[in-house]
């Protein structure tokens, strides 16, 4: 989790100011990167179904209000 936005940000923003890697540099970078998150316990997670039933329950929420949403706007074009 972010914890210093602000910090973020300015990051994001200097980085992209800068964006002129080479396909070859983004996926050492890309490497390191997911050494460093393994090495802090952040990926894999030690078990890859923890938190299955709520990303379920989120989708079939989102499923739901987008038939919502395209009925009510059939509804609307319909009238």
């Amino acid at each position: 989790m972010i914890k210093d936005k602000d910090l973020w940000e300015e990051f994001e923003r200097e980085y992209q100011a800068k964006e002129d890697m080479s396909y070859e540099e983004k996926l050492k970078l890309y490497d390191q990167m997911w050494r460093w998150a393994v090495k802090m316990g952040a990926i894999p997670p030690e078990d890859p179904l923890e938190g299955i039933e709520k990303d379920i329950e989120l989708a079939r929420l989102f499923k739901r209000l987008a038939e919502r949403y395209e009925r009510e706007r059939k509804e609307r074009k319909d009238s």
